[in-house]
């Protein structure tokens, strides 16, 4: 689901197939001689997408200093040794078949010779030779249609299928809402398509397994995005006798758990009232003159969260002004009476999605680094990307700014402290401005003594108008050109076969999951081939935002300009599935004081 869980979860997931692959070479004639391998299937902005522009990147990062890591792979996976330590022998281009190779630079490790470690990042590699396995996000589904050679992951090769993926496995399935989920389980619909095989009439399909947290009716939100059916969704582990003991986990009623502490100060504005929080909360562990290092380190760094990011935009200048001159202040009066206790703001960070994705992989490894150290961090501001894959265990100390918009949000934030051994501290400010803020300090303890019956159904609406306007051509041209046996990739006009199976195996979801939908549905598509028969399409899609071919495109990314060389209208589909808004764009036609030099022009 997103860029950072995906990346940490690559980190892990290749050391599995490094000890997979170390087994298979032990034991060829067990295991098979096929390699195990793992691909990363991201966007570009984490991971170079063709070969020429990894070749470029690792050019400039390697033979010319310049900029940040471009690769996701940082270090070796199976004996942890650093690629920056020699970035030269670590990330190499092979030269016959023009690959990247990640290859360790330890001559000790298993994976130091040859090509090196069995990883992937680069999607052109991935197309020609498909991984054991594959992580990726969802946004990818968006560019399916876009990429015809993206088919060979699902076993297909033009309109013959081969082998599919058996296993497909959603993490963090609660995110999956809402307008995001809604254009996600529509191109489900395309994935679904492309994993299914025939086999004596009946229909086979890998299995789903999706982990899901603080989430409600779960049923329904699985039958909207897969088309399963409510009852065919089982729940692991099951329920229990019990509610406290389901066998697999049981509630630990001794064990350290998590603080909550609400704050309303009607007679401080917002700004005020944070600031002294967060000085007051700085300095206390500096006071701590009778406990160990050990016991300060959770509460020495403190996590600052925000619903938005111009919230955290004003936060973030606080770290050098306000904050500091609060401390100062505390500094003095503590040298009135004597006490030599000191702090400072050394080390602070910003976790938001305005970083690159080197500089957020740097600030999440900055957060394990334990105090006494020099490079602990002080003061660390995020938004809701660290509400999943942020397991730091050292952290203790949260603030959160507002009541978050849902529970769910509100559970997945404020459990990113006290994870590990120590308690977890959360002191939530209320907005005196706000009546939604009031209300939930009014009822504090009751909300908090069981929010997780509070938690927010998912939403999710994978074939209303909405959505078929943005989505749908996408997941019927995907499917047309994967049961088009004669689609080498050049365009041709519409064979009635493929399109016909790909409308009804649209059609046939929609019956399942939302019947009601069904009669625009076919209108639409009916809309569709019209349009795409009486017109004179010459290709399959243009991508590039400028420089247009004269060719009339069939498809075009949702939101970029046209050509007025092209002759029909070409259907817009999205490139993302993050963007799903409509855009307004603004372009400036004049200015007044163009307009007062041609008036006094006139005049003259």
């Amino acid at each position: 689901t997103l860029r950072l869980l995906t990346s940490q979860q690559f980190d892990r997931a290749s050391s599995l197939i490094c000890s997979l692959e170390a087994m298979r070479r032990r034991e060829p004639e067990l295991l098979g001689g096929r390699e195990f391998r793992i691909g990363l299937w991201v966007g570009s902005d984490a991971s170079p997408n063709k070969r020429d522009k990894a070749e470029e990147k690792r050019r400039a990062y390697v033979d010319r200093n310049e900029g940040l890591n471009p690769f996701p792979v940082r270090k070796c996976p199976w004996c942890g040794s650093s690629f920056e330590d020699d970035r030269r022998a670590s990330y190499v281009r092979q030269r016959r078949t023009k690959k990247l190779l990640f290859v360790c630079s330890n001559p000790e490790c298993g994976y130091s010779k040859g090509d090196g470690l069995p990883l992937d990042v680069v999607d052109e590699e991935i197309y020609q030779n498909p991984p054991s396995l594959l992580v990726g996000t969802i946004d990818k589904f968006a560019m399916l249609p876009y990429r015809h050679e993206a088919f060979a992951l699902f076993g297909i090769d033009n309109g013959r299928r081969g082998r599919p993926p058996k296993l497909i496995i959603q993490d963090e399935l609660h995110l999956i809402s809402g307008p995001l989920g809604s254009m996600a389980g529509h191109y489900e619909t395309l994935v679904s398509a492309l994993c299914e095989r025939t086999d004596d009439s009946s229909k086979i399909l890998p299995k789903v397994v999706a982990s899901t947290a603080t989430v409600s009716r779960a049923k329904e939100q699985c039958n909207q995005l897969y088309a399963c059916g409510e009852d065919n969704v089982f729940q692991f582990p099951p329920s229990g006798i019990d509610y406290d003991d389901s066998f697999f986990s049981y509630e630990d009623k001794e064990a350290r758990g998590r603080r909550y502490a609400g704050l309303f100060i009607p007679t401080l504005n917002a700004a005020s009232a944070n600031i002294r929080l967060y000085a007051d909360l700085l300095w206390e562990p500096a006071t701590w003159n009778d406990v160990t290092d050990e016991q300060k380190d959770p509460y020495w760094t403190i996590v600052g969260y925000y619903g938005t990011t111009r919230e955290l935009g004003q936060a973030v200048t606080w770290m050098g002004g306000d904050i500091p001159e609060r401390l100062h202040e505390h500094k003095m009066r503590a040298e009135r009476v004597g006490d030599k206790s000191v702090r400072y703001i050394n080390v602070a960070k910003e976790l938001t999605g305005r970083k690159d994705a080197d500089e957020v992989r740097k600030g999440l490894d900055s957060l394990t680094i334990s105090y006494p150290s020099t490079k602990t961090v002080d003061l660390c501001f995020a938004t809701n990307m660290i509400s999943v894959g942020l397991d730091v265990g050292r952290l203790g100390l949260m603030v959160v700014e507002g009541q978050p918009k849902t529970t769910a949000e509100y559970i997945q934030a404020s459990s990113r402290v006290g994870r590990g051994k120590a308690k977890g501290i959360v002191f939530v400010v209320y907005s005196a401005t706000k009546p939604r803020d009031r209300s939930h300090y009014e009822n504090f303890a009751m909300y908090h003594s069981g929010f997780y019956q509070n938690v927010e159904p998912s939403s999710v609406t994978s074939f209303c108008r909405q959505v078929r306007d943005r989505a749908l051509f996408g997941t019927l041209i995907g499917i047309y050109r994967s049961v088009d046996e004669e689609d080498s990739g050049a365009f041709r006009s519409p064979e009635e076969r493929a399109f016909s199976l790909a409308a009804e195996t649209i059609l046939s979801r929609i019956e399942k999951v939302d019947p009601h939908e069904l009669a625009g549905a076919k209108q639409d598509i009916e809309a569709i081939r019209a349009i795409w028969q009486e017109s004179d399409y010459e290709r399959w899609f243009e991508l590039k935002p400028d420089n247009f071919d004269l060719l009339t495109p069939l498809m075009h990314p949702s939101g970029n300009k046209t050509s007025d060389a092209w002759s029909g209208g070409t259907f817009d589909v999205p490139t993302s599935m993050r963007s799903v808004d409509a855009q307004c764009k603004l372009r400036i036609v004049g200015s007044y004081g163009d307009y007062y030099e041609r008036e006094a022009e006139c005049n003259a």
